[in-house]
């Protein structure tokens, strides 16, 4: 919980905590969910996630303090690739994808080892 305060500063509160050092996180007004704002610090690990808006689907997506990814998620979960015309999957949706779920996995374990994450989850 160690940079809840950094999280908060750009609109997030406190849900609540395990006790541990874990923080779940929200920002019930999230702007477009924070996308392509430049809001989430990338120097420290977290995983999140933000519902579908007016104009953008809903998205997961990770941190380990150096590297952060997106990734589409479908309503019912799940993770979204597209197709072309032809019904051909899009490889580059493929390997994003991929990538996305490499890091997470990564993050994921690297925040249980050292007991602590910030979970963020955004309204829509």
């Amino acid at each position: 919980m160690q940079d809840k305060d950094r999280f908060q500063a750009i609109g997030f509160s406190l849900l609540r905590s395990d006790g541990r050092a874990l923080a779940h996180m929200i920002d019930y007004e999230a702007n477009y969910a924070h996308s392509g704002d430049g809001a989430f610090p990338k120097d420290i690990p977290f995983t999140g996630s933000h519902d579908a808006g007016g104009c953008y689907g809903s998205h997961h997506f990770a941190c380990d303090g150096e590297n952060y990814l997106e990734c589409e998620s479908g309503f019912d979960g799940g993770y979204v690739i597209g197709f072309t015309g032809d019904g051909v999957p899009i490889e580059e949706d493929i390997m994003d994808t991929k990538a996305f779920l490499a890091l997470h996995k990564k993050v994921r374990r690297m925040l249980e080892a050292e007991n602590e994450a910030t979970l963020l989850v955004q309204g829509s």
